[in-house]
């Protein structure tokens, strides 16, 4: 018996010398009767988040934004790389979602939002700032937006006479002889 495998009859592969021929045992990624064709691994659809391209022999995953591994398969946790400047990562599948805080919007709760535009100091002045707002109220008024009255006649404004609460103000009423 002649040992024909030392003709390499067979390509990518292990040749078995059998009795009155040869058995080729082939590579992983091969084909064929003498292994001299490509299997085409990307007809099983390995990526499992990604574009799947076939080689000489084998195949490689390109992966979609947010995933990674050899096939495709593993979840990228954009969230380590805290990607919200004013608000709370949550990852998902082949992304992330941020929460924003009071005062923040945008994909990464990065723009401020202006609250005064929304007119919020009922009497005052509004000033927008980092996440929130402020209102400076107009004399006579109190409160988070300027909208409680400042009942000044409990500071017992007017001396000889009676005093009369009104919206960011007060009137004395005068006794007789008294003016001002």
């Amino acid at each position: 018996d002649i040992n024909e495998c030392t003709e390499n009859p067979c390509e990518h592969v292990y040749c078995l010398n059998k009795d009155g021929g040869y058995k080729c045992t082939c590579s992983v990624g091969w084909t064929g009767q003498y292994c001299q064709q490509d299997l085409d691994e990307c007809a099983t659809n390995p990526c499992q988040h990604g574009r799947c391209v076939n080689k000489d022999g084998g195949f490689k995953c390109t992966c979609s934004p947010g995933w990674t591994g050899q096939n495709c398969q593993q979840d990228i946790n954009e969230c380590t790389r805290d990607p919200c400047d004013h608000g709370r990562c949550v990852n998902k599948d082949g992304g992330y979602k941020c929460t924003c805080s009071p005062g923040w919007t945008g994909q990464n709760c990065q723009q401020d939002i202006n609250e005064c535009a929304s007119k919020p100091c009922q009497h005052g002045r509004c000033v927008n700032k980092d996440g929130g707002y402020k209102c400076t109220c107009s004399p006579g008024w109190t409160g988070q937006n300027c909208q409680q009255d400042i009942n000044e006649c409990l500071k017992k404004p007017c001396q000889h006479g009676g005093c009369v609460n009104k919206d960011g103000g007060y009137k004395c009423t005068c006794l007789s002889g008294w003016t001002g």
